[in-house]
């Protein structure tokens, strides 16, 4: 059985993988680092866990991520109904939003390393993500790799409109294309 106990305020990391029973998060988790609820009952994310640096909530009923969440590196919110990825969220690393509703990158996430966009509705990446070494945007809209992407190790675009990698890449080990 999960619940949430009153003296939770403090902690740093909080697992809530599977739980069916917690469906809100406290707002007064402010020193929360870590937020684990894969396949929750949760479907919001309070805008006051503004110290969150990992969110992990795929397979989850959230629809939104606050933009108040300013200090998050790693997001996974894979089969969520979120639809938009705040651009406030300048420090982020790494995104997992396959089977999402996204329709959009934005290009302010200048220190993504990883982005997995697949099965989305994504038709561009942007040419500010210089930082990039993962790329996954197989089964998208898109149809051009940026040729900023300087850094990029591993590239999946299989089933998009992409018919070319422009030859800047020259990191690039390993990639998969139509």
């Amino acid at each position: 059985m999960c619940q949430l106990c009153h003296n939770v305020n403090h902690a740093k990391i909080l697992e809530l993988d599977v739980c069916s029973n917690v469906k809100k998060i406290p707002k007064t988790l402010i020193n929360l680092k870590s937020l684990i609820c894969d396949n929750a009952n949760i479907v919001d994310i309070p805008n006051t866990l503004v110290n969150l640096e990992d969110l992990n909530c795929p397979n989850t009923s959230i629809c939104m991520i606050p933009d108040t969440l300013i200090n998050l590196k790693y997001l996974i919110c894979d089969n969520t109904n979120i639809t938009d990825i705040p651009n406030t969220l300048v420090n982020l690393e790494e995104l997992h939003c396959p089977n999402t509703s996204i329709c959009m990158i934005p290009d302010t996430l200048i220190n993504l390393k990883y982005l997995n966009i697949v099965n989305t509705w994504v038709s561009s990446i942007p040419d500010t993500l210089i930082e990039l070494e993962w790329l996954y945007f197989n089964d998208t809209y898109v149809s051009s790799i940026p040729d900023t992407l300087v850094n990029l190790k591993y590239l999946n675009c299989a089933n998009t409109g992409v018919k070319s990698i422009p030859d800047t890449l020259v990191n690039l080990d390993t990639y998969y294309y139509n």
